[in-house]
């Protein structure tokens, strides 16, 4: 298929810095002023000064300002003629997925990012992260009956994210690498993906009661269902799985390959998951795949979406290739 799925990674891709060139670009600035009044009451900042300053305090701060950095990619991609074949997204990114999708509108993504992040304000500093070299079902296996540290993200096919406290994590990262298992600490207070987003559920649920969904405009590959291919409702039952619910990018991947794709593009400040997706496809026989991101950190942010789209377009022109 010739084109790119549109992959929107998750916390972990911001920096003091992102954005603030793309400001002079029309179609990114007025994506970010028009989520103004909506963050602006509800998490009482402004993403363009967010943007220009640097300040990435907090977790509700980042997470909004990942979702506006986002959205106003996708504007600018779009205005460049660039258009998704599908979208798959990755925890937060799911929300700017479905806006790029057509499941919300830009309001409607920008409300359930702003009240999404406040609730992680209450569980923020009760948790930690780390990606250890174990397939998913492999760590699932090993921490099964635990609730203090469960397998929250199938990263790649032997990569996976373990969120818990940090005394479950600091212990198990301290057995595994004894055992010879490579383990990565992840920068995150927060145990995304795991009992502790339990709390927050039904309070997120009814933050979500008033979205208005539509289809979905495109197809679209969900990290939060065990069915990656089941349509996601995009409501707030669905919001409440997405946080709660493993990160199934593996899967998600895997089936778009199956379907065709060759082409991914990682739409985040910085790539996360471009590795990811690389192994994932490795490891499912496809050698002659496409996988890039739009940014990098400390990088000229309009040259590097540039020559991301010039490898895109180059890619899936060549005979054989897309």
């Amino acid at each position: 298929m010739n084109a790119a799925v549109w992959v929107f990674s998750g916390h972990g891709s911001q920096w003091a810095g992102m954005g603030a060139p793309l400001l002079d670009e029309l179609p990114f600035a007025a994506t970010i002023d028009a989520l103004e009044p909506v963050v602006n009451a509800e998490l009482g900042f402004s993403p363009r000064k967010a943007l220009i300053t640097g300040d990435l305090e907090g977790v509700d701060r980042v997470q909004t300002m990942i979702f506006a950095m986002q959205v106003g990619l996708t504007a600018l991609l779009r205005s460049r003629g660039a258009e998704p074949g599908a979208v798959i997204g990755h925890s937060v990114g799911e929300i700017a997925a479905a806006v790029t999708a057509g499941a919300l509108s830009l309001d409607d993504g920008a409300l359930l990012s702003c009240r999404r992040s406040r609730l992680l304000r209450r569980v923020a500093g009760n948790g930690a992260m780390v990606l250890v070299m174990l397939p998913f079902d492999e760590a699932e296996r090993l921490l099964r009956g635990r609730s203090d540290a469960v397998a929250a993200i199938a990263s790649a096919p032997a990569v996976t994210v373990i969120a818990g406290t940090p005394a479950a994590i600091g212990e198990l990262a301290e057995a595994w690498r004894a055992a010879g298992v490579g383990v990565r600490q992840v920068a995150s207070d927060v145990a995304f993906h795991s009992p502790q987003m339990d709390p927050l559920l039904d309070d997120l649920k009814t933050a979500a009661a008033g979205l208005r969904p539509h289809p979905y405009s495109v197809p679209v590959y969900s990290t939060a269902l065990a069915d990656s291919r089941a349509l996601p409702t995009a409501d707030g039952a669905y919001w409440a799985a997405n946080l709660r619910n493993p990160v199934r990018l593996v899967r998600a991947i895997t089936a778009a390959a199956e379907d065709g794709y060759r082409a991914f593009l990682e739409i985040s400040p910085h790539p996360v998951v471009a590795h990811s997706i690389l192994q994932t496809l490795t490891d499912v026989g496809v050698t002659d795949g496409f996988v890039s991101g739009t940014l990098r950190r400390q990088r000229p942010q309009t040259q590097a979406l540039e020559s991301a789209l010039a490898a895109l377009a180059e890619y899936t022109t060549t005979p054989t290739k897309g």
